[in-house]
């Protein structure tokens, strides 16, 4: 089946959309104590156009909006000769740091080729400028590193080609906020998850830009209710489904290119929430028939966080395998009330799933079993995990979405955890 799946998945590769930008602006960045970066931007009254830089010299293009494209430009020299090549430095800003900020030395446990610099060469002009890299960026900084004395260089004609799944002119039924901050809000996630809408989802544009699990979960509920790109959901379900292991295991992210490749990560809860997204993309489509190919793969999911579960008192003990468990990024997290309630809440909709396909429900017995035993987590109305009966955010959210409690208990429980600010 790996191979028909594959195959499936190919067949939905989408055409991206392209749309060609111009820099609406040139500006420089001032301190600005208030505002959130520390910085604001001042326009520059100069057009790109009539200017020529020479060596040390920089300047900051402002293209209005965040855009995930290509890079290109026209350069020319002005002066006598072009005696020697012309090293530029530029630099790709999602935010006024980026490009105020020096980046050499940073320090970082995340690979240092990611950090969205370039330095070419060039050695002939006039030359039109394509770079081959994709970037995520709204300001270009660009500094010319250095020339020679007989000549400076001039820009014109610099744009960027966005490319994304979905059009720029796409119309979707946005929701009207009353309060002009959430408006904004809003406005900024749809365009930033049109951003991430590539030939899969992205986990991010910028960096790692692959296909998780996780993400793919929550951009895929977001979609529908906004852009409705099915069909880039179902090729993102296909391609997990035919890089699974031996023993049933979905990877917690894949590689595209050059084939398509699962990754070394394998995370536990990920691989459980894959019952989730097949179950949330056959409630938006309909398509039953990618339920039907799909249904062996999402029976095989939870059976990684199966074996965390006290064959007795059907506890999630997080402690009972090696199996990797995410959940949140907070150190010291206790993962086993959390865990309970991400396994529970698969369960549930594998379920539900079986019950769109005409299929006998597998787990009635035991989310009866567990919907008891996620009792045990509430002490004096607050959710608590593990020994030293850690309260935190995680075990709150998953106990309240898999519905194990009464929603009377939910109720009293949640509005207790906000005071407990330091929590993981």
């Amino acid at each position: 089946m790996a191979q028909t799946f594959e195959r499936i998945a190919n067949d939905l590769q989408p055409k991206l959309h392209r749309c060609a930008r111009a820099p609406q602006r040139i500006v420089e960045f001032e301190k600005a104590g208030r505002s959130f970066f520390g910085v604001k931007a001042c326009a520059v009254d100069h057009d790109i156009n009539d200017l020529s830089w020479g060596k040390g010299s920089d300047f900051i293009l402002d293209f209005g909006i965040h855009m995930v494209g290509y890079l290109s430009f026209h350069l020319d020299y002005v002066g006598q000769n072009m005696d020697a090549p012309c090293r530029l430095r530029l630099t790709f800003g999602e935010s006024p740091l980026d490009v105020t900020m020096d980046m050499n030395n940073v320090n970082t446990w995340i690979s240092t080729a990611w950090l969205p610099d370039e330095v070419i060469n060039i050695d002939i002009c006039p030359q039109t400028i394509s770079l081959p890299r994709r970037y995520s960026f709204r300001y270009l900084r660009v500094q010319i590193i250095d020339t020679s004395p007989k000549f400076k260089v001039s820009f014109s004609n610099v744009r960027c080609e966005s490319v994304s799944a979905v059009s720029q002119g796409h119309q979707i039924d946005a929701v009207e906020f009353p309060d002009p901050l959430l408006q904004d809000i809003d406005h900024v996630c749809i365009s930033t998850l049109r951003d991430c809408m590539q030939t899969v989802f992205e986990d991010g544009p910028r960096r790692d830009r692959r296909l998780w699990i996780g993400d793919l979960r929550l951009q895929a509920l977001a979609n529908y209710s906004t852009f409705r790109d099915l069909d880039l959901v179902k090729r993102c379900l296909f391609q997990f489904a035919a890089v699974r292991r031996e023993d049933g295991s979905l990877p917690a992210c894949i590689f595209e290119n050059p084939t398509l490749t699962a990754s070394t990560d394998y995370i536990a809860d990920y691989d459980a929430l894959f019952a989730a997204i097949v179950y949330d993309y056959v409630e938006a489509s309909g398509d039953m028939e990618t339920g039907l190919l799909l249904w062996e793969t999402v029976l095989d999911c939870p059976k990684r966080l199966l074996s965390n579960l006290n064959s007795t008192s059907y506890v999630f003990e997080a402690e009972r395998s090696k199996h990797h468990i995410f959940l949140d990024w907070a150190k010291g997290l206790d993962k086993s009330a959390g865990a309970h309630g991400v396994l529970l809440y698969c369960l549930k909709v594998t379920n539900k799933l079986a019950v769109r396909l005409n299929k006998q429900p597998p787990y009635n017995e035991l989310i009866l079993k567990m919907t008891d035993a996620a009792n045990s987590f509430l002490k004096d109305g607050i959710f608590v995990s593990g020994q030293a009966q850690q309260i935190s955010y995680a075990s709150a959210a998953w106990l309240v979405l898999c519905g194990a409690l009464s929603s009377r208990n939910r109720s009293q429980s949640l509005p207790r955890h906000s005071l407990h600010t330091q929590m993981p």
